[in-house]
C-alpha cells in the first residue's frame, strides 16, 4: 500500500514539474537570471506580473486561435494581445520552444513581448 502510494505520489510530482504556465513562462522572458528582456522604463518583476496577468486573463476565456500565430514577427508599436486560452497555451509554448535570442523585440517571436 504504501509502495502504491509513493509511486502515484511521484508520478504526480513528475507531471506538475512539467506543466507551462503563466508565471513561468513571464518568469522565462523577463527575469534577469533567464532571457533578461527589458522593457524600457518598467523593472522587470513588474513586466512578469503584467505578462502573468494578462496571460491568466487569457487563459480564462475559451476561444480559438483565430487570426494569432506566435511565430509571426508582429509590429512592435502595435503587438497582438493574447485573448483565448488557445493563444495563451501558443504563446507559453512558443517561449519555451525558442532560444532566448529569438524573443528578442522587435524582430523577436512570440508576441506579445
Amino acid at each position: 500500500m504504501k509502495v502504491m502510494l509513493w509511486a502515484v505520489m511521484g508520478v504526480g510530482m513528475l507531471s506538475a514539474c512539467g506543466d507551462r504556465n503563466c508565471q513561468d513562462s513571464c518568469r522565462r522572458v523577463y527575469d534577469p537570471n533567464e532571457c533578461g528582456i527589458q522593457i524600457e522604463g518598467i523593472g522587470w518583476e513588474e513586466m512578469i506580473d503584467r505578462c502573468s496577468e494578462r496571460c491568466d486573463a487569457a487563459l480564462l476565456q475559451p476561444g480559438e486561435l483565430g487570426s494569432y500565430d506566435p511565430t509571426l514577427i508582429y509590429n512592435a508599436s502595435d503587438p497582438p494581445e493574447l485573448e483565448t486560452d488557445k493563444q495563451a497555451a501558443a504563446w507559453m509554448d512558443c517561449v519555451w520552444d525558442n532560444e532566448c535570442p529569438d524573443l528578442e523585440p522587435p524582430a523577436g517571436t512570440c508576441a506579445p513581448i
